[in-house]
């Protein structure tokens, strides 16, 4: 009789485990970037989760300085599965923020 509870209960915990595993899988996201005009500055890029919350603040962010030539490769890890909108634009001045004119970002 123990012997069955012991195996009982190693197959549950193992059925547990399997299931936080399948739980905690994440993926890699890399986003390829050519022809960028000007080399300098950073391209600030974000992550959003939700359609409601794309003119807000992004879900998950990143800064890249622009290299001096080539293309430009950003990678986010560990990101849990589900659907993402991705934004960016290029801080010339590394100023942190998206310059505007009439409400347009120049």
């Amino acid at each position: 009789m123990k012997l069955i509870l012991f195996a009982t209960t190693l197959l549950a915990s193992v059925c547990m485990n399997i299931a936080v595993l399948a739980q905690t899988k994440t993926y890699k996201l890399t986003i390829t970037l050519s022809n960028i005009i000007e080399r300098k500055g950073t391209i600030r890029m974000g992550l959003i989760t939700k359609a409601e919350n794309f003119m807000g603040k992004a879900d998950i962010d990143t800064s890249v300085l622009v290299p001096a030539e080539g293309l430009m490769v950003i990678t986010f890890t560990n990101l849990p599965a589900g659907t993402y909108a991705a934004r960016l634009h290029q801080d010339l001045n590394n100023d942190g923020k998206m310059e505007m004119e009439n409400r347009r970002p120049t």
